[in-house]
């Protein structure tokens, strides 16, 4: 169950305060994302320091496999 859902369900049970729960629930769940998408653009740019130009491109296609990997990883729990 993810942080959304758990906070869906929590904010379905909890009364009035239960908004301020989806809330939470929902600013942590973007913020995660966040999160993981700026570490993602750091090792990037680690990747690519004192790369020459004929070498960045199979950097980005290996850094965009393993984007995809992680991605599809997650669609299985």
């Amino acid at each position: 169950m993810s942080a959304l859902e758990w906070g869906i369900a929590a904010g379905a049970t909890a009364g009035p305060d239960g908004f301020w729960l989806v809330l939470l629930a929902g600013v942590l769940s973007i913020g995660g994302l966040v999160v993981v998408a700026l570490v993602a653009v750091r090792v990037v740019r680690l990747a690519l320091d004192g790369v020459g130009p004929g070498e960045r491109a199979a950097v980005l296609r290996a850094a965009a496999e393993v984007v995809r990997a992680v991605r599809s990883g997650r669609r299985g729990r």
